[in-house]
């Protein structure tokens, strides 16, 4: 029952949405979605970065405990975790290709279309 368990988490969010747990984003507001405030976590650290969607400021998974903004409700984080993925070099028939000097129209250089 995946289906059910999306309809649940949505609700939630609506609710939450409804008690102003979260609020969207103005134009003058900070959002810290790049680095954790107390730590060097980022969304490529193992656990990413995780973003108070009431205050908008990045944590860690380990500063989650230093998050003070509003203590007397529940507050929800959206988890940004990014991978890195390593693309394999093509080198078919391309080492000719390769600029080796700064020059337009001769043999080693940029070569033009026509």
């Amino acid at each position: 029952k995946k289906l059910d368990l999306a309809d649940d988490a949505l609700e939630s969010i609506r609710k939450a949405m409804r008690m102003d747990q979260i609020r969207i984003p103005n134009l003058g507001d900070s959002v810290f979605k790049d680095e954790c405030i107390f730590s060097f976590d980022t969304p490529y650290s193992p656990d990413g970065l995780f973003l108070n969607l009431k205050s908008f400021q990045g944590f860690g998974l380990s500063s989650l405990k230093y998050d003070t903004y509003d203590k007397q409700r529940v507050t929800i984080y959206l988890n940004i975790l990014h991978t890195k993925v390593l693309l394999e070099k093509c080198n078919e028939g391309n080492e000719s290709k390769e600029v080796q000097k700064l020059a337009i129209g001769v043999e080693g250089g940029f070569l033009t279309d026509s």
